[in-house]
């Protein structure tokens, strides 16, 4: 396992050649709104996926936004498991302008097959624009020097229930999922509460 806390991580080992575009695969998110409601104010998801087919000895990293009225402000506890027996030589991860960007460089080699990554990690979601209950896609793209600046692969990363505050929805649990726990106080008071 692979932590990542600031900057570029340099790490060890040998790594293998991909044999397709990069992708991303075996996508969780935690909470998702499904069994624990997600509401229109910060949030912190456990986030976690497969960084796919990652070539050799060269950049290639995924894009993750969050859909309308969504913006992902920060990112922490990353790790990369490598899946596959082998290592990149770098990986980081940051957050600019509401897009986490989680990069890696794999070992030059050349031997053949593909290279896939376990990337984990804390990400943080200011939801306070969804003003209504609604589903907002988390979206990906992934680039590689062989795509010439464009993604070479795309799509919804996941879908996020969003519970809008105000009404009798007006408090959340710690980090701005669950239930406000009404005998330590713990949690946020949303927009639309009345505080007595």
């Amino acid at each position: 396992v692979f932590s990542i806390f600031a900057g570029t991580v340099a790490l060890s080992g040998t790594a293998v050649a991909a044999t397709g575009d990069a992708d991303v695969s075996n996508v969780s998110v935690t909470p998702d709104g499904s069994s624990t409601a997600v509401y229109n104010t910060t949030a912190t998801h456990d986030v976690s996926f497969d960084f796919d087919n990652v070539d050799s000895g060269v950049e290639s990293s995924v894009e993750i936004s969050a859909g309308s009225g969504g913006t992902i402000t920060s990112v922490s506890n990353v790790q990369v498991t490598n899946s596959s027996g082998v290592a990149p030589a770098s990986a980081s991860a940051n957050v600019n302008s509401g897009i986490l960007n989680v990069t890696v460089t794999d070992q030059n080699t050349s031997t053949s097959g593909g290279t896939s990554l376990d990337v984990s990690a804390d990400v943080t979601v200011d939801w306070s624009g969804v003003n209504s209950d609604s589903t907002v896609d988390l979206t990906y793209d992934t680039f590689e020097p062989t795509s010439s600046g464009t993604a070479a692969n795309g799509g919804t990363f996941d879908d996020i229930d969003i519970t809008a505050g105000g009404n009798s929805d007006n408090r959340a649990g710690p980090n701005g999922v669950g239930d406000f726990n009404t005998a330590d106080g713990e949690g946020q008071i949303l927009a639309g509460a009345t505080v007595y």
